[in-house]
Order: structure tokens, then sequence, then C-alpha cells
């Protein structure tokens, strides 16, 4: 492979990997939230 295609194809995979933990760290978020709301209705919040 030469150098050109590999650096193509390192930086794709950093971008890939960048957006799995993107949209790990967006779903935890809205798991947090759905539980946070889950929570406050269960022991009588707003």
């Amino acid at each position: 492979m030469n150098k050109h295609a590999y650096l193509l194809s390192s930086a794709n995979a950093r971008v890939v990997r960048n957006f799995y933990d993107a949209t790990d760290a967006l779903s935890n978020q809205c798991a947090i939230a759905a539980h946070a709301e889950q929570w406050q209705q269960k022991h009588g919040g707003k």
C-alpha cells in the first residue's frame, strides 16, 4: 500500500472511531436523562 492510501485509511479509521465515541457518549447522556426523569416521577419530583 502506498503512503498516501495508508494516511487516508488511518484518517478515516480515526474519524469513524471518533464518530462511534460521540454516539456512545450521546446515548449515555440520553439514558441518564431518561433515568433521571423516571426517578423524579417515582419520587414525586416536579
